[in-house]
């Protein structure tokens, strides 16, 4: 054998070598972030912990500036509705408001204002074309985690002059976290088999370890104990947590990795 093809050879087994490390690192990397860079892994924990547990409510206020009763073709009084409509999502929640009065508002598709005058104990009242305006406010909310466009409108029972008039006001949106059965298998759920199952879903490297900690929601979940004198790193968020009714409070969560 000549010189020349030793030295081919020796190329070819080096080439071979350094490909089959870079697959073998490739193939076995538990995570495109780096394990050792926990501030990166924190960002990561946060996202995905907020991807999992935060959902949208939205509110819009309907302002109805008449809404009475009116005589049919036959000659009797009916009783003038307007009917709220909405697409797959669902109303968590209508208050009413009239003067500086606010009232919970339990019929939540119709107002409806009857030939007998206001009745706010079985959710019906009248508002002359003359009278005040009125403002309801609508809370929706959806349950899936990528939520159709809403769509939002209302009609009238009669298109009868000055007996029903009404508009939207802007859309508010409020973001927060969900309390729901997701969560509450969070807390209940800190074990050998739901630490697996939840690194892989959240995509988290097997080689470190985190923990949540919540007095405000309840929550303490570590996929393990940290060892004394560990490098952790720590941050705390602010949050709220929202209802389908719209109603929130602040709470604080601590996320620690290592």
């Amino acid at each position: 054998m000549e010189r020349g093809d030793v030295h081919i050879d020796w190329i070819i087994s080096m080439s071979i070598f350094l490909l089959f490390t870079f697959l073998l690192f490739l193939f076995f990397r538990p995570l495109d972030i780096a394990p050792r860079d926990k501030h990166v892994l924190l960002d990561h924990l946060i996202e995905r912990f907020e991807h999992n547990f935060t959902w949208e409510v939205k509110k819009i206020p309907l302002f109805v500036r008449a809404c009475e009763y009116f005589i049919n073709n036959e000659g009797v009084p009916t009783d003038m509705t307007i009917d709220f409509l909405l697409n797959d999502w669902i109303i968590g929640n209508v208050s009413y408001k009239k003067g500086n009065v606010f009232y919970s508002w339990t019929n939540f598709e119709d107002i409806i204002c009857p030939t007998t005058g206001e009745d706010l104990v079985n959710k019906h009242f009248n508002i002359p074309s003359s009278g005040s305006e009125a403002v309801f406010y609508y809370t929706y909310y959806h349950n899936s985690q990528f939520p159709p466009k809403p769509i939002v409108s209302a009609q009238c029972s009669s298109s009868i002059p000055d007996h029903c008039d009404f508009s939207f006001g802007s859309t508010e949106t409020f973001f927060g976290i969900r309390e729901g059965a997701a969560l509450e298998e969070l807390r209940n759920q800190n074990n050998y088999f739901h630490v697996n199952n939840i690194k892989e879903n959240w995509n988290f490297p097997n080689s470190n370890e985190f923990w949540i900690i919540s007095q405000d929601i309840s929550l303490d979940y570590k996929t393990t104990s940290p060892y004394p004198n560990t490098n952790i790193v720590v941050r705390e968020v602010k949050t709220f947590v929202i209802d389908e009714k719209g109603e929130r409070r602040p709470a604080f969560i601590i996320f620690k990795v290592w």
